[in-house]
This record gives C-alpha cells, structure tokens and sequence, in this order.
C-alpha cells in the first residue's frame, strides 16, 4: 500500500510540472522534431532521405496549419516553456480535409521534384491500412521528449483527445502503431485502446523496414443530450 500510495504521489507532482494547452504557429520549431520522432522511419522516407530533411518538413507543415500535421489540430504539453510533447488530433472529416490540402502545400515545403520522388512511399503507406469510419475520432501523431516520458504526459494529451472527440460526438477514437512498436502498443493498451486488425506492410515499405500496422479503437462513452 506504502508503494502503491508513493507511485501515486509522484504521478500527481510529475503532472503539476506540465500545462496542456492548443498548439500555436510559434510551437513549430520544438513540435516538429518531437513529430518526428513519433515514427522516423516513416518520416524519412515521406520526406527525407535524410532526418534533416524531414524534420524541417515536418516543421514548417506545424507551423503553416491546414495540414495533418498542423499546429490548428494539435495540443502541445509544456514544461519549464518547452514544449515537451505533442498530440496531433482531429475528426476524421477534418484530417480529410487536411490531407486534401497537404497535396499542394507539399511542392512548397519539399519541392516538385522532391515530392515526386517520394510520392510511391506516400501511396504504399496510404494503402497500408484502412480508412478510419466517418464518424470516428483520428489520431494522427502522439509523441513525447525522451527526458519526459513516463511522467503522465503522454496519458494526458490522450485524455485532451478524448474530450474532443466527446465535444464532436465521434463514436471512437481511432489511432494507428507500427507492428514492432511493443512499448507503443502495451501503451495504448493500458490507455483502454484495442487492437482492431494488422495490416502487413507492401513490399516497398518492408523492405525499408516498416513491419506494418496495427489499428486500434477506443469507444467513445457520449452523454446523453437533453
């Protein structure tokens, strides 16, 4: 009981050290790295090769907005004025729209002929796993700073999306993990997510090697309206 009571206490005093709040333009240069690192292989090959590459890409896409990877669809915990984790998150009717948008932001952000030549990575990646349903709530990017896991940040910017998908009335909220991420996996877990179906990864991704993709679902518990 000792023990149990002292893990509490230091989850609570890990908690009081952050703040929650939308993310803003000006967050860009810190989330964009930490976007990164929530799935560099894949990033590196959407927009690399090279990690420099991808991670001003990713960069300047949080700081532009409009985009699924934009600062207006994202929440950002902040530590001593950092930004220490991200979570990038939307209904899926958003994150649509997003992506629409994406496809012309990109020759701007990486150059026509830089896009063209990763463009074969970016269709094996889409056709890696299913659509999530209309109505859902979509999960695109949750990433926390190495020095800051553990603390309960990443729990909380789950919980942010929780509510939103409460205010929106999305019946789940949907989120997708890399095959081999066990630590990812047994997180989402432990957060009330379930895995739904796995997706082999194509051939072009596998043999950079992305194993594949697993879906995962939360079920939304909605109030009753009046």
């Amino acid at each position: 009981m000792v023990e149990q009571g002292s893990e509490q206490a230091e989850e609570q005093d890990a908690e009081e050290r952050f703040t929650l709040r939308q993310a803003r333009a000006g967050d860009a240069p810190e989330a964009g790295p930490l976007v990164f690192e929530a799935a560099p292989i894949l990033f590196a090959l959407l927009f690399g090769p090279q990690k420099a590459e991808a991670v001003r890409a990713l960069t300047q896409l949080f700081g532009l907005g409009g985009n699924p990877f934009g600062f207006d669809q994202a929440w950002v915990a902040v530590q001593d004025e950092a930004v220490v984790g991200v979570i990038i998150a939307a209904t899926v009717e958003a994150r649509q729209r997003a992506g629409r948008r994406m496809w012309w932001l990109l020759p701007r952000v990486r150059g026509a002929a830089a896009m063209l030549k990763r463009l074969p990575e970016a269709l094996a990646m889409m056709r890696g796993y299913a659509s999530p349903p209309a109505d859902s709530f979509y999960v695109g990017i949750l990433a926390v700073a190495e020095g800051y896991r553990g603390q309960g940040i990443g729990s909380r910017l789950l919980d942010a999306a929780a509510e939103q998908a409460i205010e929106a009335r999305c019946s789940s909220t949907i989120l997708h993990v890399e095959m081999d991420h066990a630590d990812a996996l047994r997180f989402y877990r432990r957060a009330g997510y379930q895995e739904t179906v796995r997706h082999a990864a194509a051939p072009r991704l596998a043999r950079q090697g992305v194993a594949g993709f697993v879906t995962m679902e939360r079920l939304t518990t909605l109030p009753q309206l009046d």
